[in-house]
């Protein structure tokens, strides 16, 4: 990061050349914070926070950084580029490490969850405790996005570091008061910062003022404590007597109605003309650097001024050794005193403006401008700077800037209007950019430019782009054409990719691509994005994957674009073809970015898309989706965007429609039909058309499948949407199948094949608009090889073969069988339970549990020697034939006389479970894990844990846990357990999230009362709760559990830890995760 983005007078703590009081019971409060992560100092301006704070850190034996923030400091770029370089002093190396992603957030990337991670990660080292004060934290409270990662950052601190904020306001922000309720974070108010009448005796005394027990208690009773007008006091009074006392304390309490009149008559009042003249002149300055002063004073004796001042005792906050800066309430006060001249003020802020403006800051000398009322110079210094901000993302500063602008002078620089309206619509607020937009359209007509016009109506266009309302764009940019009259062809291609792109919205991706060709004519560079859209809204997903893939690896950390964000269109691809888990993981990712970026839209199209992941498996989790689409609704409502509600409705409809719903599925198809009409979207109509006809199909309405679905291949293929078509004649011969209707099964089952020969996925795994058993489509492929006639005929024939399995196959169950041995023993032939007296013989569950368990095929002698290990062979034999045919008659009773269940394979002499058409939760279990120790995200791999201990409902097989074959599975499949319940249990605990801690830890001991590393993590969670009698039980319940169990004592470890943390139980944030 630049140096010149670096204040280094924020990163040092203030010094004060007056006497400072040490105050030991304040100073042993402070003493907590070596103990604890998080100390919050919280009280109003003038209380002393920043003082105290000094004195205390620079008497600590710790080594310290420092950092205060200013109204600035709420940008993120500026918070985590100064926090970086406060850090470096006491983490050296932390600068270097940071720097290309702070490079990255200057280009606009804005990676600030990445940032807060790799400098929680970078802070580890070295592992000796140290401090770091940010002070005048509260700057922050108005910026979501900085105080989120702020808090993600704070949650990840190492135990090594403790933080003190100092804060003017009680936060509210959740890590913060979530540490408080947890007694994780140590709390000083402003209560405790007050002095009491033995501390006012001693700041006097300081002072060379021996004060009287009555004046004392007449001090305190006037000031309540507050430290700021007796600090102002005993300067003013420096070495008086008693009696010089007695006469200035009879007006104190009068004097400090107004602090105004206080500060005046016993600060200002007493010093010569010229120190008060320097006071109100540089009152403009936030910080009081000599140069500076000089400029504004147009004199060449700041330096001496302000070494005067200093030594006078003017409660200046010393920098370094020639710059210092006010109390917040003193500057305040002098720029109030200041502003009763206001020819003067204007006069000194336009000197400090062409100072700064000089020094190549910009930014100050656009405020200064401000303050000067010199709007046309800050209009055009924001004319400038502004488009840099606005690609950094640095929207609130912008606001605040083009807000204090005149309404004459926004009208007069309407590319300012511009900024105003690209602000806006990038944090969503569409209403306000569309105001801002069309005052710009209204002052570049006045100035009858035309370029300008044409920009302005574009800029309203995007805003219906963005919230996908794809009729009045269209008719904004053949506005902002016609305008340009021909004359501006970089300008016109721009629009012409806006009316390809708003085409594509509207479902006509062959116009879009003809609008794209135009401008591609005109010079325009290639747009992937829009190239990806086109291609999804023409059904050629594997072309948009390919393009959206490359740009995606190009540039990875871009921002968002609301529903065209790439990652977020990837996960629609995803759901389309079936990769569930890469697009719950893609959507995630867009969500992330979202909130980072503060963009509800996008955030609501990523909650879309994580509706869409999670209502299909593996692993599907139905009510999660349904929040998902719930929250995406919410938001749109609150945005008044009607159109957005159109996907998570189509999405609930199809959710509906596979979990028995069918009334509520339809209710939501018809609102995002009428929505996407309303909209002029063809395409998410004929979604919507599409869910209507499942839902008829799914639940044995053939009539209303056939109106439903005919209009749904109707607009699809207007929209020349041929996924979206096959999709429709898919159902239709699906349906027609199940209705014993050949004709119609001959009519659409050869246009769904013709797609399917060239793009299979939808055929391997549960889609989105397909069927959500893959085992579904084989009778559908075996009906159409043997009743259609060529080319579907062999089509149908090479899609079997691609699935594995022999091309001549005469019958397929058509559902995949679901094993639960977890707990419960379960089996669902597709979502259909198998009845409990469907099992004649309970050998025939033990032998498909035994087959499951076991990767490979089994010899018919293993299943011998494990099912019926005292029978002679040849009975065994039998035994194993009757077995498998009562297992047969359970999982697939419509399968033909005397042949064997597809399910069960057998070669030789070897029997073996079909992996591909069936799921068994102890695969699934497995397969989580394996993912989560390859993963390298923590916050990944806890999701991933989660839902393998989900799929953990008990031992495997227990009617089989006397079995001798079963117990080494129980045992093995248990153990994973324990570990990966303790493995959550860490990942927790380094999150900081003591409660899940505890009880993923505890969840472990339920399987193992004596896996001694879940006790300690217990007991290290606890002592971060202060719960120290819990502590005490945990230790005592592992020390009973072993010698009941074993015969044997803790390790060594465990009891030094339990030492260490009764006798400290306070002391629990300085360890890190107990390793065993």
């Amino acid at each position: 990061m630049s140096e010149l983005w670096l204040i280094h007078s924020k990163l040092k703590p203030p010094r004060f050349r007056a006497p400072l009081l040490t105050r030991e019971a304040l100073f042993d409060r402070l003493e907590e914070a070596r103990r604890h992560t998080l100390t919050i100092v919280q009280a109003g301006a003038g209380e002393g926070k920043s003082t105290t704070l000094a004195l205390f850190v620079t008497q600590s034996t710790l080594p310290f950084a420092w950092y205060t923030l200013g109204p600035e400091d709420a940008d993120p770029l500026v918070f985590w580029s100064h926090l970086a370089a406060a850090l470096d002093s006491v983490r050296p190396g932390i600068q270097a490490t940071l720097h290309p992603l702070l490079v990255r957030a200057r280009q606009g990337e804005f990676p600030w969850g990445l940032i807060a991670e790799a400098l929680a990660n970078a802070a580890e080292q070295p592992p000796t405790d140290c401090l770091l004060v940010l002070d005048d934290i509260h700057h922050l409270d108005d910026h979501p996005e900085t105080v989120r990662t702020f808090e993600r950052w704070v949650s990840l601190l190492p135990p090594t570091l403790h933080l003190i904020i100092t804060t003017r306001r009680r936060l509210t922000w959740p890590t913060l008061t979530r540490f408080l309720a947890q007694r994780r974070a140590w709390l000083i108010t402003e209560s405790e910062l007050r002095l009491t009448s033995a501390d006012i005796a001693a700041l006097f005394a300081h002072h060379g003022i021996r004060l009287r027990p009555d004046q004392c208690e007449q001090l305190y009773n006037a000031t309540e404590g507050w430290i700021m007008p007796l600090q102002l006091l005993a300067a003013h009074l420096r070495g008086a007597t008693a009696e010089r006392v007695d006469e200035a304390l009879p007006n104190l309490a009068a004097s400090l109605d107004m602090l105004g009149d206080f500060l005046m008559h016993t600060l200002i009042a007493p010093l010569p003309a010229s120190l008060q003249q320097f006071l109100f002149d540089t009152a403009i300055l936030r910080v009081l650097e000599p140069a500076a002063c000089d400029a504004v004073r147009r004199r060449r004796d700041s330096t001496a001024l302000l070494a005067q001042l200093a030594d006078i005792g003017l409660n200046l906050v010393q920098i370094d050794d020639q710059t210092y800066r006010h109390h917040h309430l003193v500057h305040e006060f002098l720029q109030q005193e200041a502003q009763r001249d206001p020819v003067r003020w204007r006069l000194l802020h336009r000197r400090a403006a062409a100072y700064f403006a000089q020094h190549g800051q910009a930014e100050e000398s656009i405020d200064h401008l401000l303050q000067a009322e010199d709007y046309e110079a800050a209009a055009h210094g924001m004319s400038i700077v502004a488009p840099r901000l606005l690609a950094e993302g640095r929207f609130a500063h912008l606001r605040r800037w083009l807000n204090a602008l005149p309404d004459a002078i926004r009208d007069a620089w309407p590319d300012l209007l511009l900024i105003q309206g690209d602000v806006a619509r990038f944090t969503s607020r569409y209403d306000d950019a569309l105001a801002a937009y069309r005052r710009a359209e209204t002052c570049y007509l006045a100035r009858d430019d035309a370029i300008g016009q044409s920009q302005a109506l574009k800029s309203q266009a995007l805003v219906y782009i963005d919230t996908v309302h794809p009729a009045p764009a269209e008719q904004l940019l053949k506005q902002a054409l016609r305008v340009l009259r021909r004359e501006a062809p970089t300008e016109s291609a721009d629009l012409l990719q806006l009316l390809a792109e708003n085409a594509t919205n509207r479902g006509r991706p062959n116009l879009g691509a003809r609008w794209y060709a135009a401008a591609r004519r005109l010079g325009a560079p290639p747009n992937t994005e829009l190239e990806a859209r086109i291609h999804l809204r023409s059904g050629r997903l594997d072309a948009c994957r390919t393009i959206l893939t490359d740009q995606h690896a190009a540039t990875p950390h871009r921002p968002a674009r609301t529903h065209r964000e790439p990652s977020l269109l990837l996960a629609f691809v995803d759901v389309l073809q079936g990769r569930t888990t890469s697009a719950r993981q893609r959507a995630a990712d867009g969500l992330a970015l979202a909130r980072r970026l503060q963009s509800p839209f996008t955030e609501s199209v990523a909650h879309m898309r994580l509706g869409h992941a999670w209502q299909l498996p593996p692993l599907a989790d139905i009510a999660r989706a349904q929040r998902h689409y719930e929250h995406a609704i919410r938001l749109n409502r609150e945005l008044a965007i009607l159109r957005g509600e159109a996907e998570p409705l189509f999405g609930l409809a199809f959710l509906h429609a596979h979990h028995g719903a069918p009334a509520t599925a339809l209710e939501a198809a018809d609102r995002a039909i009428r929505l996407a009409l309303r909209a002029g979207d063809e395409w998410v109509a004929a979604i919507g058309h599409l869910a209507r006809g499942i839902t008829h199909a799914l639940h044995t309405t053939p009539e209303d499948a056939a109106s439903a679905l005919h209009e749904a291949l109707h607009r699809f293929e207007t929209c020349h949407d041929m996924f979206g078509a096959a999709m429709a004649h898919l159902w239709m011969a699906w349906t027609a199948y199940h209705t014993h209707d050949p004709d119609t099964f001959a009519e659409h089952a050869p246009h769904w094949l013709a797609y399917a020969i060239t793009a299979p996925e939808h055929l391997h795994a549960a889609t989105l608009f397909g069927l959500r058993d893959p085992q579904a489509y084989i009778p559908l492929l075996i009906h159409a090889r043997d009743h259609l006639l060529p080319p579907a005929a062999e089509r149908a024939r090479a899609l079997l073969r691609q699935t594995g399995l022999p091309a001549d196959i005469a019958h397929h169950p058509g559902y995949t069988l679901h094993v639960r041995l977890f707990g419960p023993f379960e089996v669902c032939r597709g979502k259909q339970p198998v009845p409990a007296d469907a099992w004649r013989r309970a050998k025939a569950r033990h032998l498909l549990g035994l087959l499951a368990l076991h990767p490979t095929p089994l010899q018919r002698e293993v299943l011998f020697e494990h099912l019926w290990p005292d029978t002679p062979p040849d009975n065994a034999e039998t035994q194993l034939k009757v077995t498998l045919n009562a297992l047969a008659n359970a999982i697939e009773p419509e399968r033909p006389r005397r042949a064997g269940t597809f399910f069960i394979h057998r070669e030789g002499n070897t029997i073996a479970i079909q992996r591909d058409a069936v799921v068994c939760d102890v695969w699934l279990f497995q397969d989580l894990i394996a993912r989560a120790e390859a993963e390298p995200e923590a916050e990944r791999a806890i999701e991933l844990l989660e839902q393998a201990l989900a799929l953990y409902r008990g031992d495997v097989l227990p009617e089989c846990r006397y079995e001798e074959w079963a117990w080494p599975h129980i045992e093995r499949l248990r153990l994973q357990a324990v570990r990966a319940a303790e493995w959550l249990a860490r990942l927790y605990l380094t999150r900081g999230d003591a409660e899940a801690a505890i009880a993923s830890a505890e969840r472990a001991l339920a399987l193992d009362t004596c896996w001694e590393p879940a006790y300690r993590i217990a007991m290290r969670a606890c002592a971060m709760l202060h719960r120290r009698p819990h502590i005490v039980r945990l230790y005592r319940r592992c020390r009973e559990a072993l010698q009941r169990e074993l015969g044997v004592a803790p390790m060594p470890e465990t009891t030094a830890l339990y030492e260490a943390l009764v006798g400290y139980a306070h002391d629990a944030n300085r360890g890190g995760v107990d390793t065993p």
